[in-house]
């Protein structure tokens, strides 16, 4: 009996420190949440206990990485950036040519007893010139040549990298939504799975088939098989948030609500 004691002391022991680190990982992994989203950090989360009715949604991924494209400020950015060094490089260019000038007058004889306006005996006076000057030292103009021409480079291996990640997390995060979707309809009939088992084995035991051990077998059953369902469920909506992010379209308001409609490149197909 002693024995029997000590374990369930150390039992409960551990299930102290167990619940310390389950809280402690909670807060962590609800600021990481509010990271994600960019909330404060004292923003409160109202977490809903029953679970979320999600349909199964239809992804298509090129209409996603065009829509990323067109959205994500990232991108823009720096496609705006390359169009501002494609110029500095065309007046770059410029700097390098020769100078070309064209110049022309026309004037009239008058005095100052008739005005401009009124008709004149004497023709006007034209003058036109055109010079064109052909610089043999442009060292520095090179050089800023050169430093434009390297820019525009850089700027636009700088951007077929950015693309490259834009359609790498595209692609990531698709296939992460399928695998999400999959584990959740996989938890889901474990979960009830786990209920039926339970509620067979109250008929064991008030039948006597079973002893008490085996009961509560069952019964922390369908407490793992509801944690495992709701984590599915959680990687989900979270892969389906991250989707929208990495296409551009998350849109958080002032209480911290994301807009719940459907963008065009997904469709729900039917409800779970």
């Amino acid at each position: 009996l002693l024995d029997e004691d000590f374990r369930a002391e150390i039992a409960l022991l551990n299930a102290r420190q167990d619940s310390i680190d389950a809280e402690a990982a909670y807060a962590a992994t609800l600021d990481a949440f509010k990271f994600n989203l960019n909330l404060p950090i004292d923003q409160p989360v109202v977490i809903v206990q029953e679970p979320v009715s999600m349909p199964r949604l239809a992804l298509d991924t090129r209409l996603a990485i065009a829509t990323a494209f067109a959205n994500r400020l990232d991108w823009i950015t720096d496609s705006d950036q390359l169009e501002d060094v494609r110029r500095n490089l065309g007046l770059a260019r410029r700097e390098l040519l020769p100078d070309l000038d064209l110049s022309g007058s026309l004037s009239f004889a008058g005095s100052d007893d008739n005005p401009w306006s009124d008709t004149l005996d004497d023709d006007p006076e034209y003058r036109l010139a055109l010079s064109l000057e052909i610089p043999f030292n442009r060292r520095n103009e090179r050089l800023s040549y050169e430093r434009a021409l390297v820019t525009v480079t850089r700027t636009q291996r700088d951007l077929e990298a950015l693309r490259q990640r834009i359609i790498q997390e595209v692609y990531e995060d698709a296939r992460a939504l399928q695998r999400a979707q999959t584990s959740r309809r996989i938890q889901d009939h474990s979960r009830v799975q786990s209920h039926k088992r339970y509620e067979k084995a109250q008929i064991d035991f008030k039948a006597g088939i079973i002893n008490n051990r085996e009961l509560l077998e069952a019964q922390e059953s369908v407490r793992a098989a509801e944690t495992e369902f709701y984590a599915a469920l959680s990687a989900y909506q979270s892969t389906e948030l991250k989707l929208r992010r990495d296409t551009g379209i998350l849109t958080i308001d002032a209480k911290g609500m994301w807009v719940a409609d459907w963008p065009a490149y997904l469709r729900p197909e039917e409800d779970e």
